[in-house]
Parts: structure tokens; sequence; C-alpha cells
């Protein structure tokens, strides 16, 4: 695209070059926030901080531990990220839960919980953070927003869908009596210290998050190198060797994506699709509604970076409610099929859902909870 962009649009050379490192700039920003929050949470993982989450779900009734896997992943979600946490739980409901398609119905029900509850806070979700590293939307704004929304419509999808879980006692894996690694306890503090500060020191010090997110990997990096130092079998546990598990096709993934949707940006499609939308949808709310319906069937990432591009501050401000629609409508409208988000997805090749099975089972119970959510928006703003 930038190829023939470069090579048909009549605007100087020096214009596109600048536009092409004007967007790149910015995308390096998502992509190295991004990297920073999965070496970190990957650092806890190895250290085996998580360890402490599977003492909590060794509950037989399977009702009551998909209600403990909910408000787990509801809150870790809005605290790592939505992707990070359902593999975190999902990995812990294999080495807990004996039977297969109990751990499938939990496993597809976490997907709209860990997106709903990705969606109010600035590091939850990659829509939402996107948007807040664009500035348009801030960190208090947006959780005093989509809080009570967000939390009304966990509270109807996890009601609604524990009615579809049966009610018999299930079979639990004993947990193995293994210690966990040296320094699992301090891995785990700092790695959350870390993500609590990042949207602090944006607000009280205006850093870029993706300097929070890198200072606050420096500390761990730090942190962990003296803990581990002159110990040969303990390899496996710094940073550097944990850079070599992160997902580097999803960083490229995104960077393809968003390499895309500023071309379109830069030739004026984009443009061009705003006018359009704008006749079609008279308002914010129709106009998100709808995006979030699109999500579950077109990623959210390249339909949020498209609507960024196609709207700017002059016609939303920043905080304007149209902003904090999209954050909600996008992550959690991607929910309503498997294939809408990045937990979704991944829970396809862990846990081998399919598409019609996850379509019956859990889309019209995620339809009902993400017309919820939206309206509450509505009812909150409009009081």
């Amino acid at each position: 695209m930038w190829l023939y962009y470069f090579e048909f649009n009549g605007a100087s050379d020096i214009d596109k070059y600048n536009q092409l490192i004007s967007h790149l700039s910015d995308i390096s920003q998502v992509l190295l926030f991004l990297i920073g929050a999965m070496t970190i949470v990957e650092l806890i993982a190895e250290h085996r901080g998580f360890d402490v989450i599977r003492h909590l779900i060794m509950i037989p009734s399977p009702r009551k531990l998909f209600w403990m896997l909910s408000l787990l992943g509801f809150w870790m979600s809005s605290l790592l990220d939505n992707l990070t946490t359902i593999l975190v739980l999902v990995t812990l409901i294999q080495q807990t839960v004996k039977d297969h398609t109990l751990r499938m119905i939990l496993s597809a029900g976490l997907v709209f919980v860990v997106n709903v509850g990705g969606a109010w806070t600035p590091i939850g979700d990659i829509t939402t953070t996107m948007l807040w590293i664009e500035g348009r939307i801030s960190t208090i704004p947006l959780m005093a927003n989509l809080g009570v929304p967000s939390i009304l419509s966990f509270l109807v999808f996890t009601s609604l869908y524990t009615l579809t879980i049966p009610r018999e006692k299930t079979f639990l894996y004993p947990i193995p009596q293994t210690e966990a690694p040296a320094g699992s306890l301090m891995v785990l503090c700092l790695g959350i210290l870390g993500f609590i500060s990042i949207p602090l020191l944006k607000l009280g010090l205006d850093l870029p998050p993706f300097m929070g997110v890198l200072i606050s990997l420096g500390v761990l990096w730090i942190a962990t190198d003296i803990f581990h130092r002159d110990k040969d079998e303990r390899k496996n546990l710094k940073v550097e060797f944990i850079l070599t598990r992160i997902d580097i096709s999803c960083i490229m993934f995104f960077l393809g994506v968003l390499l895309a949707v500023a071309c379109l940006e830069s030739a004026g499609v984009l443009q061009e699709i705003a006018v359009l939308a704008q006749q079609v949808f008279h308002n914010a709310y129709i106009f998100t509604f709808s995006l979030g319906l699109f999500s579950a069937i077109i990623d959210n990432v390249p339909l949020v970076a498209g609507t960024i591009k196609m709207f700017d501050n002059s016609t939303y401000p920043p905080n304007h409610v149209f902003w904090f629609l999209n954050a909600f409508c996008a992550g959690v409208g991607g929910s309503l099929l498997i294939i809408g988000s990045a937990p979704g997805v991944a829970l396809m090749s862990i846990n081998d859902i399919r598409f019609l099975w996850y379509l019956k089972r859990v889309s019209g119970i995620a339809f009902i909870s993400y017309i919820v959510g939206w309206a509450g928006i509505y009812i909150w703003n409009l009081y």
C-alpha cells in the first residue's frame, strides 16, 4: 500500500516520507508498550507468580468456580490486559479441572469477561490503549465513564452464563507440592506495582505510556539480574531469556495492520469514509454500536485505528463520550463471535473451541450483555 502511495500520489516525496515517519512514530509507541507489557507478564509467569490464583480456584462446584474465575478475570484484565489474563486463567483451568467439556464451557465464558474487564482501564485492552496513547481518552474520565457500565455488563453476562453451567461437582487435579522459584513473590509484587505505575506516571508527569512500561520493565530487569546473579541454573528466569519467549508474530501483526490504516489515512480514504459514516449514522451511539457489531467479524484493532484517523479532535474532542463508546463497543463487541477478539482467537487454538459451538453457547448471552453495557453508558452520560 505504501509502495503504491509513494508511486502514484501527487504529493512531493519529502511530504510522503514525513507522513510515513510520523505514522511510524505513533505506531512504535503502541508496539513498545506491548513488548514491555508482554515481557513483564511472561517474567511473572516464568517465576510462577500466578500460582497463588490456583489455590483460589480449587472449588469443586462448577458454578461457584466460574464466578471465582470471572471475578479474577475481570479485575486481572483491567490491571494486565485481556489476552494475557485469558491465557493465564485457561492454563490454570487445564491444570485444575479434569473434565474436558467443563474446561471448554468455563474457558469460553471468560472471553466476554476479560474483554469487558479490559475495556474500562487504559491498559486492559489494546484498542483502549491505542485511544489512550493517541490522547483521545484520559485515565480518570475513562474509568469514571466506563466503570459502572462495564461492571453492570459483567454481572449480567456472568449471571446468565452461570445458568448454562452444570451443577454437578467436578473432579480437580491436586496442586503439585513443588516450590516456586526463588524471587517469585518479589517479581509478582514488582510487576503489579509496575502496571499500576503506568497510568499514574501518565497522570502525574504526563510521561508517555510506553515510557512508563519500559521503566517498570527496567526496574524488574535490574531486580531479577541482582537476585539471580551467579546462578547459571536460573538463566530462564532472567529478562534476556524471557525476551525470546515474546510472541513477535503478534507484534508484527499489529505493525502491519496499523501501517495499512495509516496509509489509508494519508491517502484521504478514511476522511471520505468518515463523511459517509456521519451521513448514515446520525449520532455517536448508533455509530459505535454498529462498530461493536463489525468488530465481532473484523478484528477490532484496525477498526479503532481507522476511527482514530477518521475523526480528529475538532470533530470529537478528547474525552468525548464518542471515544468512551469506541473503547467499550470495539473491545466488548469482539466477544459476540469467537473470532472477533484476540482472547477468542487464542482460545480457539488452546482449547480447540469451534466457531459454531461458541455461537450457540455464548454469543446470545454476550449480545444481551453488550446491549446492557452500551445502554448503561448512554444512561450514565444522560444523567
